[in-house]
C-alpha cells in the first residue's frame, strides 16, 4: 500500500523526474531523493522542500563500512537503479477509504436555562448520539427529537443555529467563530463516534490506546479462524482475520483504526492493528509482553498482506458491498465507498521482495507489526 499524497507525487514524475526511496538502515535513517544523475540523502529530522534542493545536492552520502551490503546498494548509481523500473503503469492501493455522501446540514444545539452544566457535560460525554461539544452545548447531524429523547427532560434542548455541511467543513462556520481549522476537528470526533457506533454494532470489540482511539477487532468465534475472500473487479484474493500461534500460545486478531479527514479530499484513514489475546476472546494483559510480540513477532510483514488484510477485513464487514453507511443520527449517515482508493503511477518497480507468499501456517508470518507503538508517532501510522 502507500499512502495518497505519495501516489500524488509519484504520478507526477517524468522520464527526467523525481524519484523518493525509503531506506531504513539499523539506527541510520535517511531519504534518498534521485534526480536524474544526482543523489540526494537527507538525515534524520531534515525537511527537503524546493529551496533546499540545490546546496543539498552538492553533498553526497557515502556508507559507513559498518553498514555492510544495505549500504552499498543504496549508493548505486541512479542510472543503475533505472534499471529497476518498469515502464508501465502501476496501481497504488491507498488506505483511504472516500467519503461518498454526507447529511446536507450540521446542527448546534444548546441547553435551554437552569440547568445544571456539570450533568450537561457529562451526558455530551457520554451520549450514545455521534456528536462534538461547543460552548455550552454541542454540534450534531442528528434531529432534535432523538437528541431530546436520550438527554431527558432534566437536560431540555433548543436549535440554536444551522450550517450548510459543505460550507462548514471548507469555509467554516461565521457565526458560531468556528474556523475552518476549528471545524475539521469536530468533524472528525463526530465522525470517530458514529464509526465506533457501527463497529460496535457489528459485534467487534474495541482496544484503546494512550491516545483514547481504539483499535476495533473481531474475537476467533465471531471472525472465525477460516480465511476470507474478497473481491473487488480486479481485486481479489484472501486472508485470516484471526490466528493463533501454537509455538507461542496466543491468538493475533487484524483490527483497524478509522478517523475521518476533510482534506485533500475528504476521506475516512484506516490503521491496521494487531491485537493478541490468550483464547481467542480474552486480551493479553501483560503490556510489556504485548510491546514485544508487536515490535517482533511478525516483522517481516511485507506490503501486499497489508493490503489484503485491509481488502478482506473491509469486504468481510460490508458483506462484500461498493458501500457502507455509517448513521450519524436519525435519518443521516455517512457513506464510505469500498475498496479503498486507488491511485495509478505511470510506471512501476521491479523488486524480487514486494509479494510475501499466501498464508501457509507459519505463525511467524501471521501477525501484523503495530507501527503506531513502534515509537514512529501517530500521524500515518498503518500507513506504507
Amino acid at each position: 500500500m502507500i499512502a495518497p499524497h505519495v501516489a500524488e507525487l509519484v504520478s507526477n514524475v517524468g522520464d527526467d523526474g523525481v524519484a523518493l526511496a525509503f531506506f531504513d538502515l539499523g539506527s541510520l535513517r535517511c531519504l534518498e531523493l534521485l534526480h536524474r544523475e544526482q543523489t540526494i540523502a537527507v538525515g534524520p529530522g531534515t525537511k527537503l522542500g524546493p529551496g533546499r534542493t540545490s546546496h543539498t545536492s552538492r553533498r553526497r552520502w557515502r556508507p559507513e563500512k559498518r553498514c555492510g551490503r544495505q549500504c552499498k546498494n543504496v549508493a548505486k548509481p541512479a542510472t543503475e537503479r533505472r534499471k529497476d523500473r518498469r515502464q508501465r503503469p502501476e496501481t497504488l492501493i491507498s488506505n483511504w477509504l472516500s467519503i461518498e455522501a454526507l447529511p446536507p446540514s450540521i446542527f448546534f444545539y444548546d441547553f435551554k436555562g437552569g440547568i445544571s452544566i456539570g450533568a450537561a457535560q457529562a451526558a455530551i460525554k457520554d451520549c450514545p448520539i455521534p456528536i462534538a461539544a461547543h460552548n455550552r452545548g454541542f454540534l450534531s447531524f442528528a434531529p432534535l427529537h432523538q437528541l431530546q429523547e436520550n438527554f431527558g427532560p432534566n437536560l431540555p434542548l433548543q436549535l440554536a443555529d444551522t450550517c450548510d455541511t459543505n460550507t462548514f467543513l471548507d469555509s467554516g462556520w461565521h457565526s458560531q467563530r468556528l474556523a475552518p481549522k476549528d471545524c475539521r476537528p469536530k468533524f472528525t470526533d463526530i465522525s470517530r463516534r458514529a464509526l465506533d457506533v457501527y463497529f460496535d454494532g457489528k459485534g467487534l470489540k474495541p482496544f484503546e490506546y494512550a491516545d483514547r482511539r481504539n483499535a476495533w477487532w473481531a474475537t476467533s468465534r465471531h471472525a472465525t479462524m477460516d480465511q476470507h475472500a474478497f473481491a473487488w473487479g480486479d481485486l481479489k484474493g484472501r486472508r485470516q482475520l484471526v490466528g493463533r500461534s501454537e509455538k507461542r500460545g496466543f491468538h493475533w486478531h487484524y483490527g483497524v483504526s478509522c478517523w475521518a479527514r476533510s482534506g485533500p479530499v475528504r476521506h475516512v484513514r484506516i490503521a491496521g492493528r494487531v491485537i493478541f489475546t490468550s483464547n481467542g476472546h480474552d486480551l493479553i494483559g501483560d503490556a510489556r509482553r504485548v510491546h514485544r510480540m508487536r515490535r517482533t513477532f511478525c516483522k517481516g510483514w511485507r506490503n501486499d498482506k497489508w493490503r489484503d488484510l485491509l481488502l478482506a477485513f473491509w469486504h468481510w464487514l460490508a458483506d462484500g458491498a461498493e458501500f457502507v453507511d455509517i448513521s450519524l443520527g436519525e435519518g443521516s449517515s455517512m457513506r464510505l465507498g469500498l475498496p479503498p482508493m486507488t491511485f495509478t503511477a505511470p510506471f512501476g518497480v521491479n523488486s524480487l521482495t514486494d509479494a510475501a507468499a499466501p498464508d501457509e501456517g507459519d505463525e511467524d508470518d501471521d501477525v501484523m507489526v503495530d507501527r503506531d507503538d513502534d515509537d514512529q508517532g501517530d500521524d500515518d501510522e498503518g500507513e506504507v
